[in-house]
């Protein structure tokens, strides 16, 4: 995993990443050059030392609760009723961001990862 500079590590700092998704892959292993835009605001709320504990992520989607192990995730937040989104810094510019239909899900969708290319501001 990547290390996050010192700056980015104090308690409250944020991370702001600006992705495109470059490839959308199902859980067959088909992959779809995407292009998509992503943007996510990630704001700890209660962490220990390590950064384990609760965030609120906002995307285009909404502001969600999430938790994570670490200052640097991975991160896992419900979209509502129908998605669980799972993101993992991969690299300083690198980022996979999994979704897949919760069990609660009116219509469940196979699992699928998005790789992504990101700015990553703090």
């Amino acid at each position: 995993l990547m290390m996050l500079p010192f700056s980015a590590q104090a308690e409250g700092a944020r991370l702001v990443l600006t992705c495109t998704e470059q490839a959308r892959c199902d859980a067959s292993g088909a992959c779809v050059a995407e292009g998509d835009s992503v943007s996510l605001t990630i704001a700890p709320e209660r962490t220990d030392d390590l950064g384990a504990g609760t965030y609120t992520v906002t995307s285009a989607g909404g502001t969600f609760a999430a938790r994570a192990l670490e200052r640097t995730g991975p991160f896992l937040w419900d979209d509502g009723d129908a998605l669980r989104h799972v993101l993992t810094l991969t690299s300083e510019r690198g980022a996979v961001l999994i979704r897949f239909a919760l069990p609660s899900a009116a219509a469940p969708s196979m699992p699928e990862a998005g790789f992504l290319d990101c700015e990553v501001t703090y």
